[in-house]
C-alpha cells in the first residue's frame, strides 16, 4: 500500500489532495536441491565417498523449518553452509550447503548394492521440505560398486624327519573384496579330504589345512617330489573363483619337496680265508636328494652286524671282512644321515656271501717195520690243497677217520695228521680212509686214502751142527735160533718173533726139533750115524 501526495510541476501550482493506492504483488515459493559424490566408484569397505549437498531458494518467498534428510548420511541433516545471513530461514537468492560422508560397508559389496542388492552401486537419494513446501524434493548420487573376486592358495612341503613321508601345509587367502564360501583344497597327492579351518572367507582374511603324503620309491630316487594343489570356492553372486597353488601368492608354481636321504641294500661276495672288501663303497647306490650321496654331504654309522668279523668304514663306506670268517651270509646294516638337515637318516643293509674254494685230499703211501713199528705217514695233509691251491693244514681244516681194515695196528691222529704203525703188526698192506673238512665251511669235504706197507727186515735161517751119544742120547743143538739172524739184524730171534716149522728130516724119528724150543734132541739108543734135518723160521 502506498500514499501519494500530487504537486504540481509548473510555476505557481498547488499540492494536491494526498490519495492512498494499494498495489498486489504475488508471492512465488520454489526451492532446488541437488546432491554429488567425490568418486564414482567404489571398491573396498572402508571406502569412504563425501557428499555435497545444496538447497537454494529459488523462489521470492523466504523459506522456513527447512529440513534436509539423507538416509546415507544419518538422517536430518543440520549445521549447513549458509550464504546470506545466518538465520535459520532461507530466504530469497540463499544456498545452504551440507557436507556429509559414507564408509562402505562389506555387506554393499557381498549384496552387490545398497540399497537395492545386484544393483552394481550405491544410490543415496537426500530430500527437503519447508513449511511453505511441505512435499519433498529429491536428489540422488550413484556410485558404483567394482567387484573383484579372488583368491589364492599357497602351497608348502615339508620333508618329515623320517623322509618317508611329506607334511603339507595349504594357506588359502581371499585377496578380493567379497566375502567368499564353500572353499574346499584339492590335490592330486593327497587322497583323503584337506579340511580348512574356515571355508567363508571376508576380504583379507585367511585360513590353512595340513596334509600328509607318503613318498613313493620312485621320488626317493628321483630326489623330489613336486605337484600344485587347487582351491575352489564361491563369490556373494554365486560365481566361481579358483586358484592354482603357488611357492607364493603371486604364481602358480610347483611347490617341489626334497626326499632326502634315500638308501639302497647292497650285497657282496667274499673268500671267506683271505677276508678283505666286500663292498668298496656303500654309498655308490645312496641317494641324497636325487643326487649322488657322497661322504661330504651324509654321514655313515653302522647299526648292527651279524658277525664282528664284519664292519663298515664310516669314512670310506668301505665293508670289511676279516680273514678266516666262517662261510656264511651275513647282514650289516648302516645308516645314512644328511650333514645338512641332521636327523634325516636312512638305513640299508648290506648282504655278504662268504665262500670258500675248493679242497682236495690227495692219496698218500706209507710203510712201517713190522718189528719195531712206526710212522708210515708223516702227514697225510702234506700233499692235501686247500681253498683252491694253498696247503691245507691243522689251521684249516679238520681230519676225521674213516675205514681202516688194520685191526687197530696203524692209525691216523687227526690232531697231526700222522699215520703210525704198532710195534709187532704183522706184515701187510693196509688201508685206511681220511676226511678232511674246511674249518670255514663245513659243507666243503674231501676224502683220500692212506696204503701202509707193514713189512720185517730179512730173516736167516743158519746152519747148525751138533753132536750127541748113541747110547744115552741127548740134546745135539740147545736152540737152532741162536745162530740165525732177524729182521735185518745179528740179534737171534726168539720163540716171540719167528715160529719154527720142520722140514725133512733122514733119523727115522731118532733125532727130532722141537719148534716150541728150536732143541735138537737124539733119542737114546740110536744107531751111530750122521743124520741131517731142515727147518724153516
Amino acid at each position: 500500500m502506498y500514499t501519494v501526495t500530487p504537486k504540481a510541476t509548473v510555476t505557481g501550482g498547488c499540492v494536491g489532495n494526498t490519495f492512498t493506492v494499494t498495489v498486489s504483488v504475488p508471492v512465488c515459493s520454489s526451492i532446488s536441491i541437488t546432491k554429488s559424490a567425490n568418486v564414482t566408484s567404489v571398491n573396498k569397505a572402508g571406502n569412504v565417498i563425501a557428499y555435497t549437498i545444496v538447497v537454494a531458494n529459488t523462489g521470492n518467498a523466504s523459506q522456513n523449518n527447512v529440513v534436509v534428510n539423507d538416509p546415507l548420511l544419518g538422517g536430518n541433516l543440520s549445521n549447513p553452509i549458509k550464504t546470506g545471513n545466518s538465520d535459520n530461514i532461507l530466504e530469497k537468492g540463499e544456498t545452504w550447503t551440507y557436507n556429509g560422508s559414507y564408509t562402505v560397508l562389506q555387506s554393499d559389496l557381498n549384496s552387490n548394492g545398497n540399497p537395492a542388492n545386484n544393483a552394481g552401486k550405491i544410490t543415496n537419494t537426500a530430500s527437503v521440505n519447508t513449511t511453505e513446501l511441505p512435499t519433498a524434493k529429491t536428489a540422488t548420487a550413484n556410485v558404483n560398486i567394482a567387484l573383484s573376486p579372488a583368491v589364492t592358495l599357497v602351497k608348502t612341503g615339508t620333508l618329515n624327519i623320517n623322509g618317508n613321508s611329506i607334511s603339507y601345509l595349504f594357506t588359502v587367502k581371499n585377496t578380493g573384496n567379497v566375502t567368499l564360501n564353500n572353499l574346499v583344497v584339492t590335490d592330486s597327492k593327497v587322497t583323503g579330504p584337506i579340511t580348512l579351518a574356515n571355508s567363508t572367507l571376508i576380504p583379507g582374511a585367511n585360513t590353512t589345512a595340513t596334509a600328509s603324503y607318503a613318498i613313493s620309491a620312485t621320488e626317493k630316487v628321483t630326489g623330489s617330489v613336486s605337484n600344485t594343489a587347487t582351491v575352489n570356492g564361491k563369490d556373494p553372486l554365486n560365481g566361481n573363483v579358483s586358484d592354482i597353488s603357488g611357492t607364493t601368492e603371486g604364481n602358480n608354481t610347483p611347490t617341489v619337496t626334497n626326499t632326502g636321504v634315500y638308501a639302497v641294500d647292497d650285497e657282496g661276495t667274499l673268500n671267506a680265508v683271505t677276508g678283505g672288501i666286500a663292498v668298496n663303497n656303500v654309498l655308490v647306490n645312496d641317494k641324497l636328494n636325487g643326487n649322488q650321496a657322497t661322504l661330504a654331504n651324509v654321514t655313515i654309522s653302522q647299526i648292527s652286524s651279524s658277525n664282528p668279523n664284519i664292519s663298515i668304514d664310516p669314512a670310506t663306506g668301505k665293508v670289511n671282512v676279516l680273514p678266516g670268517t666262517p662261510v656264511g651270509t651275513y647282514t650289516l646294516v648302516y645308516q645314512i644321515e644328511d650333514k645338512a638337515n641332521p636327523g634325516n637318516i636312512k638305513e640299508a643293509t648290506v648282504t655278504i656271501h662268504l665262500v670258500t674254494g675248493v679242497i682236495l685230499a690227495a692219496d698218500n703211501n706209507g710203510s712201517a717195520n713190522s718189528v719195531t713199528g712206526g710212522t708210515a705217514v708223516t702227514n697225510v695233509l702234506g700233499n692235501d690243497n686247500y681253498n683252491g691251491g694253498a696247503q691245507a693244514n691243522l689251521s684249516n681244516v679238520t681230519i676225521t677217520n674213516g675205514t681202516n681194515d688194520s685191526n687197530g695196528k696203524v692209525t691216523l691222529d687227526p690232531a697231526t695228521g700222522a699215520v703210525s704203525v704198532a710195534a709187532n703188526t704183522p706184515a701187510g698192506i693196509y688201508t685206511l680212509t681220511y676226511t678232511i673238512t674246511d674249518k670255514l665251511d663245513a659243507s666243503k669235504t674231501s676224502t683220500a686214502t692212506v696204503k701202509v706197507t707193514v713189512a720185517s727186515g730179512a730173516l736167516l735161517a743158519k746152519d747148525d751142527s751138533g753132536t750127541a751119544n748113541s747110547v744115552t742120547g741127548g740134546t745135539a743143538v740147545a736152540n737152532v735160533l741162536s745162530n740165525d739172524t732177524y729182521n735185518g739184524t745179528s740179534t737171534a730171534p726168539t720163540l716171540a718173533d719167528v715160529i719154527i716149522t720142520n722140514g725133512t728130516n733122514d733119523s727115522n724119528g731118532k733125532v727130532t726139533l722141537d719148534p716150541a724150543t728150536g732143541a735138537v734132541s737124539v733119542a737114546a739108543n740110536t744107531p751111530a750115524g750122521i743124520y741131517t734135518l731142515t727147518y724153516t723160521i
